[in-house]
């Protein structure tokens, strides 16, 4: 049966018994992989303990990256049995998989290179003692913004937020407190900034991988997102000045 919209023509397509199949196993991999991942120990629950683990050699709910690679691999070769693959085209089609994951790990791997060579030289130490000591005369009108403009710059060099607070925490924290000021909004000043400089830095694993995965040029990217956060930065310097002057 065909519709027409316009000039366009769309047919509609029904799914094969193989193609419903193949979904359905292929959502339940995800949810397995999920429940894999939850810490059921620590909730007090050993449903799983006693035969999950016979599949990829740790029971559900102790899982980390080589289980998960396993399950998917096993996934896999289950769905090329049900598809009717052959043999050979069962390795092409893995390759194939496997050579569109190596530019995003090339990208990712580099992304990370930048924070190591920043730690590496301790240019991220430089900056933020000098930073913090320009911030000790200001006032709070002008200590929020321009505290989150470094928590910009500092997230560019150093996109991970748990080494981005391990950095700055230390000295932005006690200087924060004895200028009398909030600690408590220079904190979300950290997380965001952090937040939205990766929503857009180049040194940011996830952005560059994801990208990489959706075959979207960077370039594209930030033409796209540009005013978005720019609004965003905007919005929460004001909102974090002002909770920095009231409280």
């Amino acid at each position: 049966m065909e519709k027409k919209y316009g000039k366009a023509t769309i047919e509609d397509v029904k799914l094969t018994r193989k193609q419903s199949v193949t979904l359905w196993i292929f959502g339940l991999s995800f949810l397995v992989m999920i429940i894999g991942f939850i810490p059921w120990g620590e909730f007090g629950i050993t449903l799983f303990d006693s035969w999950t683990g016979k599949l990829t050699g740790a029971p559900l709910g102790s899982w980390w990256f080589n289980e998960a690679s396993l399950w998917f691999l096993i996934i896999t070769i289950v769905l090329c049995i049900i598809n009717g693959f052959k043999e050979k085209e069962t390795v092409d089609t893995f390759i194939d998989g496997a050579d569109d994951m190596v530019g995003v790990i090339l990208v990712i791997g580099i992304a990370r290179g930048v924070s190591v060579l920043m730690s590496s030289t301790y240019l991220d130490n430089y900056i933020i003692y000098n930073a913090a000591e320009w911030l000790r005369g200001v006032p709070a009108i002008l200590y929020a913004p321009c505290n989150y403009l470094l928590h910009v710059v500092l997230s560019v060099l150093v996109p991970s937020s748990s080494g981005l607070a391990t950095l700055s925490t230390p000295i932005m924290g006690p200087l924060t407190h004895q200028l009398g000021f909030s600690v408590e909004t220079n904190v979300m000043i950290l997380v965001a900034a952090n937040g939205l400089v990766n929503l857009i830095t180049p040194t940011c694993g996830a952005i560059m991988g994801g990208l990489a995965l959706a075959k979207v040029n960077y370039a594209t990217w930030v033409k796209f997102a540009w005013k978005i956060v720019l609004t965003i930065g905007l919005a929460s310097m004001f909102i974090l000045t002002l909770f920095m002057v009231l409280f």
